[in-house]
């Protein structure tokens, strides 16, 4: 019924306009099609139309508006939630927030300016407590009732409308998030009363702090075994991922602040305190386990299109036509790397390094501006490599080599192998030359173009229809989290700003960030039109270090990073930024200069994935690692032999040919087109009820 209304008012509408009507009539057995046929007459109303008294007029004497405030109310989906199509409408083409986003732009501008958003959009029935029964009245400490009703209606989750909808457990802005859009209609249309949890922020945060508990004291007993043990449960797969979340996330940060290891950046109001930790306070700064760079911003504007290796003409990867951008090597720039050190690592577990602006305001914190603090801006206190006194930085971005525990990267590595459930991504023109390998994505997007009424909303690979898409998800999400809590130990105050950056994206686990997953990625120098500061992590990589093979450049600030497996950093990607290109030459090594971990992927004794190692004939006998019972070790095994029987042949090492060069790894960030649109339904949800107000009372 919601196409004919809609197809019927808009029609009448127009009419009364004396407007062009576009929809077929003859589409309504597709459905999908036919919605996005009608998204485009809606969306194709010009400003100057829509803004004027005559179509504010007819859009109410139609009935236009009144099927739209209809169809954009939350408990619509919930009342209609046996209609397959009206969801797959809800899910592929966002059909409540984009039509609450028209009628929301048809609001005169003098009005709508003046609206301020709901902090809460749910609104509870009013109704007493004394009409329902002991157990339908949920209150904000009775986490274990709420459980309950999770149990016993398994269809309470919009799962086919809203994928995100799985991740209302792992965070409180989660669920908020979710009490807001659907669990508190939900609930009520299930004859629960939820007056009582939904009068406050602090009711809500009562009410997951109690349901997070009683999840977690009942996992404990053993209470979900048989829920989650049931291969059709959606609820038991959520409540494992969730629980694996959350102990994976409490395991990374033991380790992370683990033997000594104290949070490098502590916070302090609205400024950090650079602090290494016990074991190396007392050596010099360059030796310290938490350093800081000081860098100058400079034009890179003249790389733009070109690529950067470090690879002797003869075996770097030339440019395809004369049109082509060239390569220029790094240091013709006064590029300078920015490398590991192993000892420091070794050490100390990991080492960060943390860049700062050389042109950095030299004020107080207590002097920071108003406005500035508005923007969660902090600063670093640190002492100037030059005249050692304590200066006021600018955090930019920080790198950290050993950045996740053996457990955690080895989880990584395994969700690493299968991009399939990911959205591959076609890159521009401007990747035509010095591109290669593949990047796809998972999280939420504004499609460049796709069908008729096509908008921002989760790629359509992604679904939580099916336990294993809910599991796909929770993988996705797992990442996501690793790398958002290494960055935050890190750099706090980075992460926090990349939250405030997409808070009102669609959330993939914790964030509203997207992931892309990267296999053999290499770029020219480019930019792009991101919002805020982004994530990277390197999981694999196998390739030439003398040439820093797939290192990250950041030509804008003087730097590249010779990446190496198991490492995070951030960067802006509005800035100049590119990869460093590798050889097309083949990759080969002398048996005695191969690692065993740079031919399987392995992890040695110091958890490192290392590529070859030019130039070191001190690597003869590898005594001191036992690979016996895996591949690297039996791999190790052949070739110690066919060196020993050459050298009894001819006295002489012979090269050996290593696994094609391997680099994968993660980003996480959002592109500015997706979040202004997230922000634009974000304000129309959020002020739906002062646009229904005005359409009622024209």
């Amino acid at each position: 019924m919601t196409l004919e209304l809609l197809l019927a008012a808009l029609e009448t509408t127009c009419v009364e306009m004396g407007k062009t009507f576009k929809t077929p009539r003859d589409a309504l057995h597709a459905k999908q099609a036919a919605m996005g046929f009608l998204l485009q007459d809606l969306r194709n109303v010009s400003v100057t139309q829509y803004h004027k008294p005559e179509w504010t007029l007819a859009v109410q004497s139609s009935g236009l508006a009144e099927v739209l405030m209809t169809i954009t109310d939350p408990k619509y989906l919930l009342d209609n939630s046996d209609d397959a199509d009206l969801q797959g409408l809800a899910r592929l083409q966002r059909l409540q927030d984009a039509l609450a986003l028209i009628l929301y732009q048809w609001v005169p501008p003098d009005v709508s300016d003046d609206f301020v958003p709901d902090q809460r959009i749910f609104q509870a029935t009013a109704f007493s407590s004394e009409r329902f029964k002991q157990d339908s009245v949920l209150q904000p400490g009775k986490g274990s009732l709420l459980l309950k009703v999770l149990e016993k209606h398994s269809d309470l989750l919009p799962r086919t409308a809203n994928p995100e909808c799985v991740f209302f457990l792992v965070s409180l802005p989660n669920f908020m998030r979710a009490w807001d859009r659907w669990l508190g209609y939900a609930l009520e249309r299930k004859g629960y009363c939820v007056a009582n949890i939904a009068t406050s922020e602090k009711t809500l945060a009562d009410t997951y702090s109690s349901l997070s508990q009683a999840i977690s004291d009942r996992w404990k007993q053993g209470h979900f075994k048989k829920l989650c043990a049931d291969p059709n449960s959606a609820l038991g797969a959520i409540i494992t991922r969730t629980m694996e979340m959350k102990v994976g996330k409490r395991e990374y940060y033991d380790w992370l602040h683990a033997n000594d290891i104290r949070n490098v950046v502590r916070e302090h109001t609205r400024h950090h305190q650079i602090i290494s930790c016990s074991r190396c306070a007392h050596l010099p700064a360059a030796e310290q386990c938490v350093r800081m760079e000081v860098v100058l911003r400079r034009d890179a504007s003249q790389l733009l299109g070109h690529g950067l290796s470090q690879v002797p003409e003869s075996g770097s990867a030339q440019p395809e036509n004369k049109k082509a951008g060239r390569i220029f090597n790094p240091k013709d720039f006064d590029m300078r790397p920015v490398r590991k050190n192993p000892q420091t690592v070794e050490r100390c577990a990991r080492e960060i390094v943390i860049f700062v602006d050389a042109d950095g305001p030299p004020v107080p914190p207590s002097e920071i501006t108003p406005a500035e603090k508005s923007q969660g801006k902090s600063y670093i206190t640190a002492r100037d490599p030059v005249t050692g006194t304590l200066k006021q930085y600018y955090p930019l971005d920080f790198v950290m080599f050993n950045a996740f525990s053996p457990k955690v990267w080895a989880s990584m590595c395994e969700r690493d192998q299968n991009l399939s459930h990911m959205a591959p991504i076609q890159r521009g023109a401007r990747f035509k030359n010095h591109s290669a390998g593949k990047m796809a994505a998972a999280g939420a997007r504004q499609p460049k173009g796709g069908g008729p009424g096509d908008t921002y909303g989760y790629y359509a690979c992604l679904e939580a229809e099916t336990i294993c898409g809910i599991h796909v998800l929770f993988d996705i999400a797992m990442d996501s989290m690793y790398l958002r809590e290494g960055a935050r130990y890190a750099c706090p105050s980075l992460v926090a700003s990349m939250d405030r950056d997409v808070a009102e994206a669609d959330r993939l686990g914790l964030t509203g960030q997207n992931l892309f997953a990267c296999d053999g990625y290499c770029a020219p120098i480019h930019f792009d039109e991101d919002e805020g500061r982004g994530l990277c992590c390197q999981i694999r990589w196998v390739a030439d270090r003398q040439y820093d093979e797939y290192g990250f450049c950041q030509p804008a600030w003087g730097y590249w990073i010779a990446t190496e497996p198991n490492m995070l950093w951030s960067f802006d990607s509005s800035d100049p930024h590119g990869t460093m290109l590798p050889s097309k030459l083949p990759l080969t090594v002398a048996v005695h200069n191969a690692h065993p971990a740079s031919l399987s992927g392995a992890s040695s004794t110091s958890n490192e994935m290392r590529g070859p190692v030019l130039g070191d004939d001190d690597h003869d006998d590898h005594g001191d690692h036992d690979h016996d019972n895996n591949h690297a070790g039996r791999l190790l095994g052949l070739m110690n032999r066919i060196r020993a029987r050459h050298r009894a042949q001819n006295n002489a090492p012979v090269a050996v040919p290593v696994p094609t060069r391997t680099s994968t790894g993660k980003h996480e960030t959002n592109p500015a087109k997706n979040v202004r649109r997230a922000r634009q339904y974000d304000r129309a949800v959020r002020t739906r009820r002062q646009t229904n107000d005005f359409w009622r009372r024209t």
